[in-house]
């Protein structure tokens, strides 16, 4: 028994606590809405003459767009008509030019003048038969004699060796701010 008066003691307490946080919080939430309504009102009323000509301007746009729908009693502009012209203007015509008799400066030689024939031919020369002809040397060569020099020979054929090679070197090496200049 003596605990079931406790029980109804804490929870009638809790509700009393939370009905009184709620009517604060109320009140707190209209002063505040109070102040955020007294200072918009301080704003309106320091607005100036900066609102006022603003407000002066969007009347005045607004008279001039029902003035442009209301029918005006003036007559419309029209476009001047232009007289078509009957003649044509006369051009004047150019100056008929005359060809200008050019000499050759005396600094180049008359070499037009010479024919083909005249021009120098160098001399046929025969090669002596007795000369040495140069060819490659033959080198005889000898197949691999073990697994590791026919794998080096067949990489040394390979035109993808040499790809393959620099490929390593990027990955395998040292970094190129470590390598020797």
């Amino acid at each position: 028994m003596n605990g079931l008066i406790i029980f109804l003691v804490i929870v009638v307490l809790s509700a009393v606590i939370g009905a009184v946080s709620q009517v604060l919080k109320n009140q707190q939430q209209n002063q505040q809405a109070k102040a955020a309504r007294a200072r918009a009102d301080a704003r309106a009323g320091n607005r100036g003459a900066g609102a006022q000509d603003v407000d002066r301007f969007l009347e005045d746009i607004d008279k001039l767009r029902n003035r442009s729908d209301e029918p005006s009693a003036r007559p419309a502009k029209t476009a001047p008509v232009v007289a078509k012209r009957t003649t044509m203007p006369v051009r004047a015509k150019p100056l008929p030019v005359t060809p200008v008799a050019r000499s050759m400066p005396s600094s180049f030689p008359a070499a037009t003048s010479r024919r083909i024939e005249e021009l120098p031919v160098a001399p046929v020369v025969a090669v002596p038969s007795s000369s040495p002809i140069v060819t490659r040397p033959v080198i005889k060569r000898t197949a691999p004699k073990s697994e590791f020099a026919r794998q080096m020979a067949a990489m040394f054929k390979s035109p993808q060796s040499l790809p393959a090679a620099i490929i390593l070197q990027e990955v395998l090496g040292p970094p190129k701010s470590k390598r020797p200049m």
